[in-house]
């Protein structure tokens, strides 16, 4: 079937950042972002499945030694609307399945967190994987040749806690649970 899309809807919002540079080792910013969507169909005005009401963001740098920064990121955002799965039950003159519908995209999935550390250094930093290679005078573990140029290198995990971001929702029709 094809999907009629108008382009009718609207987005309203408002964004707030606060920037600081607390101390001479530690910068950083905060932002709050609060937006809602709205579309329109043959249904009405409804709010679409990638709406993200609250939107939280936190960076901090902190100047460890010269040229290392320790770097913090945490984001924290609302789920995504979805249509929950009230029951399921059988069509006894037709013998289908037939779900019981909650309002639209009335539901949100569980809120999204997550915490990214890095660790920076304020120069291009790359390692020939080559050990004792006699193309540079500076070298890494006294073996690699080492080579450092302008910019910055970065080193990090990515979601330390291991969160997962709900993106997909599916009801449980034997133990009648939602399951992300």
């Amino acid at each position: 079937s094809l999907v009629n899309n108008s382009g009718k809807g609207k987005a309203y919002g408002m964004e707030f950042l606060l920037q600081q540079q607390l101390t001479e080792k530690i910068d950083g910013w905060v932002t709050y972002t609060y937006s809602k969507t709205r579309r329109y169909d043959f249904d009405g005005w409804y709010t679409p499945d990638f709406d993200i009401t609250h939107m939280f963001n936190f960076y901090l740098d902190y100047l460890f030694k010269d040229l290392l920064h320790v770097v913090n990121m945490v984001k924290f955002s609302t789920g995504l609307p979805y249509t929950k799965v009230l029951g399921t039950k059988v069509n006894l003159e037709t013998g289908n399945e037939e779900n019981t519908l909650a309002p639209r995209f009335s539901s949100r999935m569980p809120s999204y967190f997550r915490w990214d550390l890095y660790f920076q250094i304020d120069r291009a930093v790359i390692i020939c994987p080559i050990p004792f290679l006699p193309i540079s005078n500076q070298k890494f573990l006294f073996a690699f040749p080492l080579f450092l140029l302008k910019g910055e290198t970065r080193f990090g995990l990515y979601n330390i806690l291991g969160r997962k971001n709900a993106i997909r929702y599916y009801y449980d029709q034997d133990n009648q649970t939602d399951r992300f």
